[in-house]
């Protein structure tokens, strides 16, 4: 039985008990989201679609072991991408680990998906050098708010953050951005 996108599962040690179908279904709920935050964050397509890739091996990694989570799957997922795309800003490659993600389905991003992605965000290397001034913090927080659409509400559970956290740091990243814009501009 397949589920549609709003019954995608919300709990990692949920997804161990999906078959196949399910599986492809949840990876095809959440291959877009991942990639458009990777790609607003490296603005480079290849290294974002492989980065995402890398986050669907980690999580078939973690479905082959025994341990629990009790993190939302949302939250897990966006927080192994943002490690990887922090390694990958601070020069260290992401492990060169095997590709396992054809396990999960065979179907990818496609070039013009890829592309539609890369035009839509065409416009950000304008503001690129600004983004790179802020913290991993503040360009993680503006990447789940403007590449995701996400509520104030919707950050704070993901982030496991508060509200008035949420609310803080949305002050101090736009803040920052503004300021760092203004010196390049």
């Amino acid at each position: 039985m397949s589920r549609s996108n709003t019954q995608i599962v919300e709990n990692l040690n949920d997804v161990k008990r999906l078959d196949r179908e399910e599986l492809k279904a949840f990876h095809d709920h959440y291959y877009p989201m991942l990639y458009r935050y990777v790609y607003f964050r490296l603005g480079d397509v290849q290294c974002s679609d492989e980065i995402t890739m890398q986050v669907f091996s980690k999580l078939i990694g973690f479905l082959g072991g025994r341990r629990g989570l009790s993190k939302k799957i949302g939250a897990w997922l966006f927080d192994q991408a943002k490690s990887l795309v922090e390694k990958q800003m601070h020069g260290q490659s992401a492990s060169s680990e095997q590709n396992h993600v054809m396990q999960l389905t065979t179907r990818y991003i496609s070039r013009q998906d890829a592309a539609s992605i890369h035009e839509r965000y065409q416009n950000i290397r304008f503001v690129r050098p600004a983004l790179l001034v802020l913290s991993n913090q503040e360009q993680h927080y503006l990447a789940l708010r403007f590449t995701q659409s996400l509520t104030l509400e919707e950050i704070a559970v993901l982030m496991g953050i508060s509200m008035r956290r949420v609310h803080s740091l949305q002050v101090r990243a736009l803040t920052s951005f503004g300021r760092a814009f203004n010196r390049i501009a």
